[in-house]
């Protein structure tokens, strides 16, 4: 229903610039990054309840969701709204909020879950090393 509600405002030109017809932009993007998230969220608790070992599949993975452009009218990279659950097998503290300092590539967050998979990788991408907080 969600997907058929967007695509009939298009149709009416909605996403062509257009908010007082349908739904908005904004809206739009709330409500699609809504339904993914709602997703994600059903898939850990799906993992959580998943055993492997001594605890869950979740706690022995990590599950990395977000975007690469936190402002898709600036196609800005900065601030990123990335969430990495799973413990990793212990190798990750979780329950925490990461701030980066400016201009931290992506990548060295990928970095650091290749090093966590026993994949010895000094760089990635553009990365410049592992992400120290991790």
């Amino acid at each position: 229903a969600l997907c058929r509600r967007i695509r009939e405002d298009d149709r009416r030109g909605d996403a062509a610039g257009a908010p007082q017809q349908g739904l908005g932009v904004r809206e739009k993007i709330r409500l699609i990054d809504r339904f993914y998230t709602e997703r994600f969220a059903r898939f850990l608790t799906n993992l959580s309840k998943a055993r492997e070992g001594e605890g869950s599949l979740l706690d022995q993975c990590m599950v990395l969701y977000g975007g690469g452009i936190s402002d898709g009218n600036r196609h800005d990279h900065d601030n990123l709204p990335i969430i990495l659950a799973g413990n990793a097998g212990g190798s990750v503290n979780t329950g925490r909020l990461i701030r980066a300092p400016k201009e931290t590539p992506l990548c060295n967050l990928y970095v650091s879950m290749l090093e966590r998979m026993g994949c010895a990788t000094p760089s990635f991408g553009d990365s410049r090393g592992p992400l120290t907080a991790l």
